[in-house]
């Protein structure tokens, strides 16, 4: 998941929390593997300079969150208290159909392959990207 506040999971995720609420997905459980869209340009641009690369890389975050701590994070990015509210598998499948899969998906991705090689992140976790992303 690339996160930017122009568009993309990040607005989702923002909706309810702009009203203190909380929309915890499923269980909450589930591995959000996700990178601010500064370190995703980054990346890009420090594979097409270091011709030494190859294969795979992931691009994400070195330090992937559940779908619980994100949610509310975001949430208290907006309001010190909110209302946590789970919404269940059930109904996540009744109104988003087989999109539901996507968000109730757990995706514990690594980052060591391209840190390895020397890419650094700006913003290696979820507090320092919601920082610069939801800043006032």
């Amino acid at each position: 998941i690339v996160l930017n506040k122009r568009g993309g999971a990040l607005l989702e995720f923002m909706k309810p929390a702009r009203m203190a609420v909380a929309a915890v997905l499923g269980d909450g459980k589930q591995i959000v593997s996700w990178i601010h869209h500064q370190d995703l340009s980054a990346m890009v641009l420090f594979a097409m300079t270091h011709k030494n690369l190859e294969g795979v890389y992931n691009a994400v975050a070195p330090m992937p969150v559940n779908n619980e701590s994100l949610t509310l994070q975001i949430a208290f990015k907006y309001h010190s208290w909110h209302l946590k509210v789970f919404v269940p598998a059930w109904a996540l499948k009744i109104i988003l159909g087989e999109m539901s899969i996507e968000v109730l998906k757990s995706a514990k991705v690594s980052s060591a392959k391209i840190q390895s090689e020397g890419f650094e992140f700006a913003y290696p976790t979820i507090e320092m990207a919601l920082d610069n992303l939801l800043k006032k």
